[in-house]
């Protein structure tokens, strides 16, 4: 059964322009930089010592087997694969965005009392930015600029991210 936050995330993903290019470019940096932040506190509380920021399956983590409804799964992949410009990547961890809105307000997520992991990650999308997979081990193409991007407990220590209007919700 669909939820109000699927059909919300479902709705952002589906609304995001992957042609334009944003006025908000300086953002997409911070941004991503906080979502890494969220990754490493989610795998900190959950004991997960080796998952990843990018490729490491969260809501699979913390409640198997949940996941968005097959219709909205289905056009997610199919929208974004062919009306679309986007990497396998990205469509892997918008995918894993929308499993986590099914999961959000579940109580054994709640209990954690941390930031929603993917809201940075879904800004960042929103504001023009773009990932795939670099040319060699551990490489990624964050809007354009080369990182090297490995297991999340190494960015724990990042500055929380705010804005002009405050801190992401």
């Amino acid at each position: 059964m669909e939820t109000p936050r699927e059909k919300e995330t479902l709705q952002r993903i589906l609304a995001i322009n992957w042609r334009a290019a944003h006025h908000r470019q300086q953002m997409q940096p911070a941004l991503f930089r906080e979502y890494l932040r969220r990754t490493a506190l989610w795998s900190e509380s959950l004991g997960w010592n080796d998952a990843h920021s990018i490729v490491s399956d969260f809501p699979e983590r913390i409640l198997p087997n949940a996941r968005a409804t097959p219709v909205n799964s289905t056009l997610l992949q199919q929208t974004l694969r062919t009306t679309q410009r986007t990497t396998v990547y990205e469509r892997m961890i918008l995918t894993r965005a929308l499993n986590w809105a099914v999961i959000s307000h579940q109580p054994r997520v709640e209990a954690y009392h941390l930031p929603d992991l993917y809201e940075p990650l879904l800004r960042f999308f929103e504001f023009g930015g773009w990932l795939d997979k670099g040319e060699f081990h551990g490489e990624w193409l964050i809007s354009g600029q080369t990182e090297q991007i490995g297991y999340a407990l190494a960015y724990l220590h990042l500055p929380v991210y705010r804005s002009d209007t405050g801190s992401l919700q």
